[in-house]
């Protein structure tokens, strides 16, 4: 079943892609409209049954393409002109200097960089991360009544999913299950707080056997965030879209807590 978010791109595309071919048919260019559906889809495209019955080289069983290149996280349900500001409806984690494309079958495209978020009381936010919260964006440019909104993904954009709790309570098993349903349509990695216990080679073994290894003073928790945010930095060239961040504390969760999910 195809999500609100893949329908309104392709009808959307289509209406613009018929539109801007019948005023123009002799200049009329399809890459763009492409792009358009990239954006949402998560498979290989072909004609299909368009030009004639398909045979198997049409068959698309291994050629998967599961990256689209923005996630839905908007809709839009006014549009105040006089303050500039439109109310959505938030669908996906977006957070300030996030970039949002809203679209329509009634407009171009329009980008906006996320510098202020406010909710319904009008507190500033620094994140959206409640599922169908009213949320208040400024937008210089006018939007309509249900008017699309998608984040632009980017490299940097790679979310960190911190899944805490004691020994023996679940977190290995929760953290590969997440990776099993993750795996065939994101780019993921687990981490283990577990590998990174301080180094102990300057004591002896009847020193070492001494130590808690479920108390938070074990673990090199500095080096952990570190190089947490070392691959957030450089995930251009390593192009993660999720890290599963298996941890024994909930209190190391907030030092990140504007690029995690808490489970």
């Amino acid at each position: 079943m195809k999500s609100l978010h893949y329908i309104a791109t392709v009808v959307s595309t289509y209406r613009k892609l018929i539109d801007t071919y019948c005023a123009d048919p002799d200049h009329f260019n399809k890459e763009g409209y492409r792009k358009e559906i990239e954006k949402a889809a998560n498979r290989a495209l072909c004609t299909g049954f368009f030009k004639d019955f398909p045979d198997s080289q049409y068959q698309l069983y291994n050629q998967r393409d599961e990256h689209p290149t923005q996630d839905f996280c908007a809709r839009v349900l006014h549009y105040d002109a006089s303050k500039q500001e439109a109310m959505i409806e938030q669908r996906n984690y977006f957070k300030v200097g996030d970039t949002i494309e809203f679209f329509s079958p009634h407009h171009e495209n329009i980008l906006i960089q996320v510098k202020e978020i406010y909710n319904e009381d009008r507190e500033a936010v620094e994140v959206a991360n409640h599922p169908m919260e009213i949320l208040y964006l400024k937008c210089e440019q006018p939007l309509s009544e249900f008017d699309m909104g998608r984040k632009v993904l980017t490299n940097e954009n790679s979310i960190i999913i911190g899944i805490a709790g004691g020994s023996a309570s679940g977190k290995t098993s929760i953290s590969r299950q997440v990776y099993e349903f993750f795996k065939g349509s994101h780019t993921t990695c687990i981490i283990k707080q577990d590998d990174y216990y301080k180094d102990q080679s300057h004591l002896s073994f009847e020193e070492r056997v001494k130590t808690n290894y479920d108390h938070p003073f074990a673990f090199d928790n500095d080096l952990l965030v570190e190089q947490l945010k070392q691959l957030k930095k450089e995930n251009q060239f390593l192009n993660l879209h999720m890290i599963i961040l298996n941890i024994q504390e909930v209190m190391l969760l907030k030092q990140l807590h504007q690029e995690m999910f808490i489970f």
